[in-house]
């Protein structure tokens, strides 16, 4: 470069620099989109599985898990999840009795104003469970707060 012009010196390093960056920024870009993808194909297997996976992925990580053993981990965490299924079957419609009871309760002691907000929310609920093939992606935090009018729900 020693026979250039400064202004092209400073032209050429601002073109490296920008490309530079640009290919970090794609580069991110590329490896979110993977990891989203990755994700969602995990939770269209259900909820089950995909936690598992997840827990095998951390228990490899940071127990630095062998082979052998993340076979042995993955057969368990595998049966485990199939029990917790047969389980959850016996005594969904049990729990769904329970949830009803317990709605009906409180409506009892809310105002109309509140019963129509509360019902709102119920249906927020509703609406969210329908892309979790039914079941609760949030174990037993504060209600979130409903999004402005007019905004799309949350989801995956």
């Amino acid at each position: 470069m020693a026979g250039l012009s400064t202004k092209t010196k400073v032209i050429a390093v601002t073109v490296m620099i920008g490309l530079f960056l640009l290919g970090g920024v794609t580069g991110a870009a590329v490896t979110r989109t993977y990891q989203q993808r990755q994700f969602q194909a995990q939770l269209r297997e259900g909820p089950g599985p995909a936690r598992s996976k997840m827990r095998l992925r951390a228990m490899r990580r940071f127990l630095e898990l062998t082979d052998a053993q993340a076979t042995e981990v993955e057969a368990i965490l595998t049966e485990a999840e199939t029990k917790h299924g047969e389980l959850f079957e016996k005594c969904g419609p049990e729990l769904k009795a329970l949830r009803a009871d317990t709605e009906a309760k409180i409506d009892a002691v809310l105002t109309e104003e509140q019963r129509a907000a509360y019902e709102k929310l119920l249906e927020r609920r509703r609406h969210g469970r329908k892309g979790r093939r039914g079941r609760r992606g949030h174990r037993g935090g504060p209600p979130v707060e409903p999004p402005p009018e007019g905004a799309p729900p949350p989801g995956p």
